[in-house]
């Protein structure tokens, strides 16, 4: 099957599932925008450019496509022009399905809506809804339009398709769910040191209020007590920093990383790490989660959203009420204290990433997507 990931973002995530697409045999091209955010190497511009096509498989097709200022557009010729180029790139390549993440971009929307006669349109959904504290931006109308024009929708759990059918009254026959595979690309950055020794317990990726890192703070002593060479390492950035910091008691149980994090060093983090920690008070599913199991590292997460769906309560990590400080601070401390169960859980985590959780397995839920709706369209 012929496929255009058109995306400003996700770039990690598509450059994954188009390589396993590619593998399975389907002509795949990704086209990007040129300031695509979620690509975070060790470069910028063209270098990180070519970065990104070191990372994919040859049999993958990638152009970069210039988009002005998103939600402030300099001038309505550019955008114009943007969005001609894009029908033009999208038309040339004659794809039987145009897929996009449901990510609001007006190019993108104006793109795929003036080509929409000449393929299916599938769209993933990563959030049914904006997670608390999250700001809509100017243009988050378009949302609704993207999941009614879909053939398709792509969700990653059973909690998101229930929350997508009572938020946007989709259809349960035009929902299907595909995992998040594991990100085993940062293995390449390992080193001799796999951290067995150390009792690192990782919070990883944005700082928001949802996100629970207060309540991981306030475990800190908790666990402390029982295991006094804990260290809580923090690494990523975003808006709640300075309220979660000003929580921090005893500043010599914590590393800090502030900032954004390159991949070599997050590769790091989590190799260092003998247990990750997603306390959420909300969520739909987690790419952290992916990174964790891709390192084959235990995880800790609350009982919200999508994540208890693919975790193994005992056998992959720990699942734990949100807003529980006793019962988060017991799991961390049972994971820190118990070298073969944290072993076993490791072991469980990588098996998962490269089965059940693999981008193989996305991938072939995904061209099975792909084909119900062309099915659905012939009828």
């Amino acid at each position: 099957m012929r496929v255009v990931f058109l995306i400003r973002s996700f770039l990690y995530y598509t450059g994954q599932l188009a390589n396993a697409m590619a593998d399975q045999g389907h002509d795949v091209l990704i086209l990007a925008a040129h300031h695509c955010g979620e690509f975070v190497g060790s470069a910028g511009g063209s270098d990180l450019h070519n970065q990104f096509r070191e990372f994919l498989d040859p049999r993958v097709s990638l152009k970069w496509a210039y988009m002005p200022e998103r939600t402030l557009p300099r001038t309505v010729v550019s955008n114009l022009k943007c969005i001609a180029r894009l029908m033009k790139l999208i038309t040339n390549y004659r794809p039987e399905v145009l897929h996009l993440h449901d990510a609001a971009d007006y190019r993108i929307f104006f793109a795929a809506m003036l080509t929409r006669r000449a393929h299916k349109l599938v769209l993933t959904v990563h959030d049914a809804e904006l997670h608390p504290g999250d700001s809509p931006n100017k243009i988050e109308f378009i949302r609704p339009w993207l999941r009614r024009m879909a053939d398709g929708i792509i969700v990653h759990g059973e909690d998101i398709k229930r929350r997508l059918m009572e938020v946007s009254k989709t259809p349960e026959d035009r929902i299907y769910q595909a995992p998040i595979g594991g990100y085993l690309f940062y293995r390449k950055w390992l080193s001799d040191d796999d951290g067995a020794a150390r009792r690192n317990v990782l919070f990883f990726g944005r700082v928001h209020k949802y996100k629970g890192l207060d309540v991981l703070i306030r475990s800190a002593p908790l666990v402390c007590r029982q295991v006094p060479e804990a260290k809580f390492v923090i690494a990523g950035e975003g808006p709640d920093w300075p309220r979660c910091k000003a929580l921090i008691e005893h500043s010599e149980s914590f590393v800090l990383h502030e900032g954004a994090v390159y991949d070599p060093d997050v590769a790091r983090l989590f190799e260092e790490a003998a247990v990750v920690v997603l306390p959420y008070i909300e969520a739909s599913q987690s790419g952290v989660l992916a990174i964790a199991y891709g390192m084959g590292k235990p995880v800790i997460v609350t009982d919200v959203g999508s994540l208890p769906e693919v975790v193994e309560d005992g056998g992959t990590g720990f699942i734990v009420p949100p807003n529980d400080v006793e019962a988060l601070a017991k799991a961390i401390i049972t994971i820190l204290t118990d070298d073969e169960l944290r072993e076993r859980m490791s072991r469980n985590a990588y098996r998962r990433a490269v089965t059940d959780l693999s981008w193989a397995e996305a991938a072939r839920r995904t061209a099975e997507a792909y084909a119900a709706v062309t099915a659905r369209r012939a009828r």
